[in-house]
Formats: C-alpha cells, sequence, structure tokens
C-alpha cells in the first residue's frame, strides 16, 4: 500500500477588510507578516499535488493546517489548490482539520471550515461524523479530529472521551490483536516529538498519553500527524511508528510511506517537489503485495 502523507500548508490569501482581525486572528495574522510568509512558500502545492497524482498512491492524507488563521478566503485557495487530489478517483483522499484550521469562534470561519472539510473528503461526512474510519483492504485509517479554538497564544488540542473511547474499542477488537487488521491513525497532533517527548504545554494535545500506550503496544501500527513543520518519524519498540509529514510548504518535501501490511513493514521516504528523487519501487497494493504488472 502507498501512502502519501501531506500536511501544514498555511494558505497567506487574506481578507481586504482589517475589521477581520479584531480576535486571535490578529496575533495569527502578524505572525504570518513577520515570520510565515518569508518561510511558507505557497507555490510549492501546484507542483507536489502534480507528482503526488504520477505517484499511484493508494491514498493521500492530508493531516491539517490548510490555512493560518482560519480565514474563509484561506480555506477557497486551500480547496482550489487541493481539487485534484479530492477529485482523482483513482485514490482515497482524507483530510482532517488543524489547529490553524479551527483557530477562532467565528461563525464564517467555523462554516468555512466545515464545507472544506467535507468538499475535500469527497462529501462523505460532515466534522461532526469524526470520529470515523476507511477501509483499505487488510488497513483501517482512524480518522480523528483533535482541532477546536483555543485560548490566546495556544496551539493546543484534545481528544474527547468519546473519542478516546472509540479509538480503545477500535484496538480492542480480535482482528486488530490478532494481527488481521492494521490500524493507522490519522490525526493534526504528534502523539510525541521526534525523540519520543511530549510536546510544550502550549502545542500538545490533551488527552492523549493512552495513544502512546496504544502506539508502543503494536495496537496502532502507524500514526500520522502534522503540526510539526520540520518532518520526521518515530519507530517504538512495540512496533508502531509515528510519521509526522513536516510542513509542505515551507520544507518542499512530503512524505511517502509504502506499507506492507502482512508483515507490519513501513518503508518511508520524504520527496522533494522540485528536486531530483531516486525512483520510488513499485507501489504496494492493500495486503502488501506488489501487484502484478
Amino acid at each position: 500500500m502507498r501512502i502519501i502523507h501531506i500536511s501544514d500548508l498555511h494558505a497567506g490569501a487574506w481578507l481586504k477588510s482589517a475589521s477581520a482581525y479584531f480576535d486571535k486572528r490578529v496575533v495569527g495574522a502578524t505572525h504570518f507578516c513577520m515570520r510565515r510568509r518569508n518561510v511558507h512558500d505557497w507555490s510549492l502545492v501546484a507542483p507536489a499535488v502534480q507528482q503526488i497524482r504520477t505517484l499511484a498512491p493508494d491514498i493521500v492524507v492530508c493531516t491539517g493546517d490548510l490555512a493560518s488563521v482560519s480565514q474563509p478566503c484561506e480555506f477557497e485557495q486551500a480547496r482550489e489548490a487541493l481539487a485534484a487530489l479530492a477529485a482523482d478517483q483513482r485514490f482515497e483522499f482524507v483530510y482532517i482539520p488543524g489547529n490553524h484550521d479551527a483557530y477562532v469562534h467565528n461563525s464564517a470561519c467555523n462554516r468555512a471550515l466545515h464545507e472544506t472539510f467535507r468538499a475535500l473528503n469527497r462529501n462523505r461526512w460532515s466534522l461532526d461524523d469524526l470520529p470515523t474510519s476507511i477501509d483499505l483492504g487488510t488497513v483501517r485509517f482512524l480518522i480523528v479530529n483533535e482541532a477546536c479554538p483555543t485560548f490566546l497564544l495556544s496551539a493546543r488540542g484534545r481528544v474527547t472521551t468519546a473519542a478516546e473511547a472509540w479509538l480503545r474499542n477500535e484496538c480492542e477488537q480480535p482482528d486488530v490483536i490478532e494481527g488481521r487488521r492494521r490500524l493507522v491513525l490519522v490525526s493534526h497532533w504528534p502523539i510525541a516529538d521526534q525523540h519520543g517527548r511530549e510536546l510544550t504545554w502550549l502545542r500538545r494535545c490533551g488527552n492523549n498519553l493512552f495513544l502512546r500506550e496504544l502506539l508502543m503496544s503494536g495496537r496502532l501500527s502507524i500514526s500520522l500527524c502534522g503540526h510539526i513543520h520540520t518532518g520526521f518519524r518515530r519507530d517504538e519498540a512495540g512496533g508502531g511508528c509515528e510519521v509526522c509529514a513536516g510542513s509542505l510548504t515551507s520544507t518542499g518535501k512530503f512524505s511517502v510511506i509504502d506499507y506492507n501490511a502482512i508483515e507490519n513493514k513501513v518503508s518511508q521516504r520524504w520527496l522533494d517537489v522540485y528536486g531530483e528523487s531516486t525512483p520510488l519501487d513499485p507501489p504496494l497494493d492493500v495486503d502488501g503485495r506488489v501487484p502484478a504488472s
């Protein structure tokens, strides 16, 4: 199975009216103007989308932060940029929001997020339907929303008690315990950083320590996340691994995972949008076998 993973695009489109920033958005807009606009290159998105479509993925996953301050025009920019991935029926496409997508308690911003979530997920779910799952052969992708508006200067998320109960139940199913089904978590916040340490208080996801236990035990085979702009892979002793895609628009890279579900083996690398890369091996099918030519 080939999984392509992108994250943290941080669109830079802005509304003309300054009155839109009389809340937390003024902090995000200031940060963008002072730093992010010199770090994030939106022109990388179009060639990345074009390249991804040539790589024969089984599924493309976007783990959030399409926007910088959740302005409706940012979501419109992101929907247009990713429309080709959402429309390509040769593979699945999944998007979940990040903290910058659920930035403020504002009706227009919230409506734009909900519309974007539904459109990019091919109208299969509303944001209120999460958590949910999608199956590709013996691999089940667990799709969880951890994003919600928080206080000034906070980049925190939270796993709700209902989502925790749902995730624990998925991990306790007999076919998972016996290795006949593999689980891949799709969320925005890393369970831990590249060294296995908990994120700082202002940047972490609340109530997610149980996920580390599930990953370390191997009940979760892979955790796909974003939030941290430098990508990393962390392997746990119990067999699970976490892959943070990093920021596409700041690093010019996206993550490609070839997953052998039968042997639970993960081959992962980052591809440069413009750089010369070593040719990829043929993609694996959903059960880990190379398709017949």
